[in-house]
This record gives structure tokens, C-alpha cells and sequence, in this order.
């Protein structure tokens, strides 16, 4: 397994507490031996466990997994609401069936009476009104109703409440959403400056090329910075077999490894070589087959991820 270090305190969720992980392994093994005394282990887990959830308690979450929980309840509760809308709207459908041969097939004045004043049958989006209606007909005209299609009162006002009470659970859902994100975000700014604040004390009180930096999750001074992923990257056609490479220059690159691989492929990709120039000429590739050509930007602190694109060889 790879592990990764980081000379900057990240802003996302998950690297945060990827990072917070891993101080927190740091400051409970060297924590003493390097001199903690701002961000001992103590406070960085205790923020940390607050955002993430402490593994020693499984059944209390941290507040990370409270809000994407409530996102899911969220949806879950949309889905219940539509489908409310949905049951509402087929009664709808039903009821005016019921009705045709009474009423008529298409609007008229005697369609009136059931609360149709509007020169329509459709169904509108928002079937209360429309039940309303109905119950208030069904009310008036019980012998109307048909039982074995449930195209009753009862039935109109229960689709009413189901309508209603989907759209205050979803609302109530949609307010503890709110709540815990903000709970959350609090939280996440909380260790996060608590790591920045570790990363300071660190400065401090050890030494630029010491390799208990790596303990922490972090890279030393001393590694010096990585350079920037490279962009801008281009493929070009030249001659049979031969493709023109170039990309935007990467800040802190000495220089750059090129890689090809066919797209169809999951194996390892065949490396074409190193160069400092911001650009390349792939020769010998196989005519007519469809690659990825990848670049990544190197110095002595370390190699991005490769950038890729695809082209097929001329």
C-alpha cells in the first residue's frame, strides 16, 4: 500500500480525516518523544472522533455519517413524497373514469358539479385540490362511489393526507439536513485547524529533516514541494505511427514521464521515456489502435498522478 504525505493541511471531508488519522497514529506514537504540548494526542482525537466517529463507540456516530445519513433520508423521503403525488394523481384518473359515463366524456356543465368549474378534465400536478373536490362530491353522491375501485370519499381524503404528511416529513427531513451539515461543517473546521495547528507546532519543535514528520502524515521541509499535475495536455497526429504530445509547463517540474497504454486495456502502460521539454513526439505506436497516451510531472520531491488523454494513431 502506498502511503501519501502531504506538506499542506487539505479542505476536503475525506482528506481531512485521512490526515487526522494519521496524526493522530503520529502523536500517539512520537507525540511524547517529539515534545506535543498544543496538539497532543487527547485533542486530536477528540476532534477527530467528533467529525468521524469514534471506533470504540460504532453505534454513536460522528457527525460526518449523522449528515450524509440524513441525505439519504432526504431522498427517501422525496421518493415517499412523489410517490404520494403519484397514488393522488391515479386516483384522480380513476374518479374521472368513474364519472364519464354520468358526467360525460368530455368537459361540460354538468362536470360542474363534481368542482369542475375549469373547462378541463386534465390532472393537474398537485392532485389536492382536485380530491378535495372529489371527497366533497363523493360526500354528496355516495352512490357513486365504487368500492371495489376505492374511488370513494374516504379514499380521497386518505390520498390527501398521505400527500400532506409526505410533504412534512420531507420537509422536516429537509431541516435536519440543514442542521447537521451545519453541525458537520463545524466539526470539519474544527480538526482542520486543529491539524494546522499541529503542523505549526511541528515547525517548531522539530527539525526540518527529520523523518518523524512522516509519522504525522506529513512530508519534511526538507523534501522540498511537489510539483503541480499537469495540464493543457494535447494530442496531435503525425505520420503513420506517430503522435505529437504536448501540455502546459508544471510548476516545480524538472521534468516529465511519458507513459501509452491502449485504451482497451487494464494492464501496466509501456513508459516511453523522461524528458524535460513540454512536449513529444510517440513514434512506433500501432497504426489504427486507439491509446492513452499519459504524462506526469517528477521532481526530487516526488511525481503527480498522470494526466491522461486518448487518441487513436494515424
Amino acid at each position: 500500500m502506498n502511503i501519501t504525505y502531504t506538506t499542506i493541511v487539505p479542505a476536503g471531508v475525506d482528506p481531512v480525516i485521512s490526515l487526522g488519522t494519521k496524526t493522530l497514529a503520529g502523536a500517539l506514537s512520537v507525540g511524547d518523544a517529539v515534545g506535543l504540548e498544543q496538539n497532543p494526542a487527547a485533542k486530536i482525537q477528540l476532534d477527530l472522533y467528533d467529525l468521524s466517529g469514534d471506533p470504540a463507540t460504532p453505534l454513536v456516530p460522528g457527525k460526518q455519517a449523522k449528515y450524509v445519513a440524513q441525505k439519504l433520508a432526504v431522498k427517501a423521503a422525496n421518493d415517499a413524497a412523489r410517490a404520494a403525488v403519484h397514488n393522488g394523481r391515479e386516483y384522480c384518473r380513476l374518479a374521472i373514469g368513474v364519472l364519464k359515463p354520468t358526467l360525460g366524456n368530455r368537459w361540460n356543465t354538468q362536470w360542474n358539479a363534481a368542482g369542475f368549474a375549469v373547462p378541463s378534465l386534465a390532472i393537474p400536478n398537485d392532485p389536492v385540490p382536485m380530491l378535495i373536490r372529489f371527497r366533497e362530491y363523493f360526500n354528496a353522491n355516495p352512490a357513486r362511489e365504487v368500492a371495489v375501485l376505492n374511488v370513494t370519499a374516504a379514499r380521497a381524503q386518505l390520498r390527501v393526507t398521505e400527500i400532506q404528511q409526505a410533504h412534512v416529513t420531507l420537509s422536516q427531513a429537509r431541516n435536519l439536513r440543514i442542521d447537521f451539515k451545519a453541525a458537520r461543517d463545524e466539526s470539519l473546521k474544527k480538526l482542520r485547524q486543529r491539524l494546522i495547528g499541529l503542523r505549526g507546532e511541528l515547525d517548531q519543535i522539530i527539525e526540518d529533516d527529520d523523518g518523524r514528520w512522516y509519522d504525522f502524515g506529513f512530508r519534511r521541509p526538507a523534501d522540498g514541494q511537489q510539483p503541480a499535475p499537469v495540464t493543457g495536455l494535447v494530442l496531435t497526429p503525425g505520420g503513420a505511427g506517430i503522435v505529437l504530445a504536448s501540455w502546459a509547463a508544471s510548476t516545480n517540474a524538472e521534468n516529465y514521464r511519458l507513459t501509452w497504454k491502449p485504451t482497451s486495456s487494464a494492464g501496466e502502460p509501456t513508459e516511453v521515456g523522461l524528458t524535460a521539454e513540454t512536449q513529444f513526439a510517440l513514434t512506433g505506436l500501432p497504426s489504427g489502435l486507439p491509446i492513452s497516451v499519459g504524462v506526469s510531472a517528477r521532481n526530487a520531491a516526488g511525481e503527480t498522478l498522470t494526466t491522461e488523454v486518448t487518441i487513436v494513431v494515424p
